[in-house]
């Protein structure tokens, strides 16, 4: 059954699997994120750790939203015969990391 707004036009199997290894990626992404914040605050004598890490953790959160986000709304482009929506969710995410590789520069700089 359609939700409003929808087609019932079978989707290509090929882009909705495509949707989904993306989504996957965004998921690996926010994971390994997460992962390292904890192991930055677990781990390192950084003066700049507990600071690094919520950046990390932040990162990591935006990455399972944006990830979801972006599924969500290229599944339902695809439903409706349209091709994927472009976002700024990649720019975001490459800029806090960089972001997050500034303060860890920093963080080591003044140790």
């Amino acid at each position: 059954m359609a939700h409003e707004g929808e087609h019932d036009e079978a989707v290509d199997t090929r882009f909705a699997l495509a949707n989904e290894r993306t989504l996957l990626a965004w998921a690996r992404t926010a994971l390994a994120l997460l992962a390292v914040g904890g192991g930055v605050q677990q781990l390192s004598d950084l003066p700049a750790r507990t600071g690094l890490a919520i950046l990390l953790g932040l990162a990591g959160i935006a990455s399972a939203v944006a990830g979801g986000w972006r599924y969500h709304r290229t599944g339902v482009a695809l439903r409706r015969g349209e091709g994927p929506i472009p976002g700024r969710a990649p720019i975001a995410l490459a800029a806090a990391i960089a972001v997050v590789g500034v303060v860890l520069v920093v963080a080591i700089a003044v140790e």
